[in-house]
């Protein structure tokens, strides 16, 4: 196995190890109370009951836990608004909760950097400027990181997609990452230019389209959103992304 591959699986680990383990042994037994209220919250529920403080501490737990499982980066957001939290179990679980995923993608990031040093080939190289770029990419797009060290984070990132960019000018995932940081960094222009060039490089639509139609809703140019999820049909069978394409496929009259 070569050391690119074994990077993919520390990026993109498998299902078990998705996790966070061994926080806090509330209960006995943490990884049982995630995986017994992975169904029992949907997003609407789990802010509700995290957020009232009329609901038995157990109960705000078994959210907590159903957030944790969940994969979606919005969770996190949820779990920072607790850390003023007054209960000491809340509040330390949110906190390890975060913590866990942080350091986690701060390991990453060392161990693949000390792997660049090494690197023995123009590709190999290339490869982990763009690893390491999507990894501090990865801290802001999950509110990882603390407000006032977001741009920095996203200037460190911008600036290892682009030391990718000039040992492979070609590669469309490269360019596409490059507008998603700058689309971060509301550089609109810039991320249009980017994830259009990533499209004519043959990037995935997956890749492009949904951030190009979320610059133009951030600039309030609704009516060019429908044409490229129309363009675009398989994009509706995606997880997610396909009912935001369903919703902007369809007729509007937006004023």
């Amino acid at each position: 196995m070569n050391w690119l591959k074994k990077i993919y699986q520390l990026i993109y680990p498998p299902l078990a190890e998705k996790y966070p383990i061994k926080l806090i042994d509330y209960f006995g037994n943490w990884e049982k109370i995630i995986h017994d209220n992975e169904p029992h919250f949907g997003v609407a529920g789990q802010r509700v009951v995290l957020r009232s403080k009329n609901v038995l501490l157990h109960r705000r737990i078994e959210a907590l836990a159903s957030a944790a499982s969940m994969n979606y980066a919005s969770k996190n957001e949820i779990l920072r608004g607790l850390l003023p939290e007054t209960t000491d179990e809340i509040r330390l679980l949110a906190f390890q909760l975060l913590e866990t995923q942080e350091k986690a993608i701060s390991k990453k990031i060392n161990w693949v950097n000390k792997l660049v040093k090494h690197a023995k080939t123009n590709s190999e190289l290339h490869n982990g400027y763009k690893i390491i770029a999507q990894l501090y990419y990865e801290l802001v797009y999950q509110n990882l990181v603390q407000p006032e060290l977001r741009d920095s984070i996203l200037a460190t990132a911008f600036e290892y997609v682009q030391k990718a960019l000039k040992t492979d000018i070609k590669d469309p995932i490269a360019w596409a990452l490059q507008g998603k940081i700058q689309l971060k960094q509301q550089d609109y222009e810039g991320a249009e230019s980017s994830l259009l060039h990533a499209m004519e490089l043959c990037a995935q639509p997956r890749e492009t389209v949904p951030y190009i139609a979320e610059m133009h809703f951030k600039k309030r140019e609704f009516l060019v959103i429908p044409k490229f999820f129309e363009e675009h049909p398989s994009l509706s069978d995606l997880p997610r992304v396909g009912t935001v394409a369903r919703f902007w496929s369809e007729d509007k009259h937006i004023i």
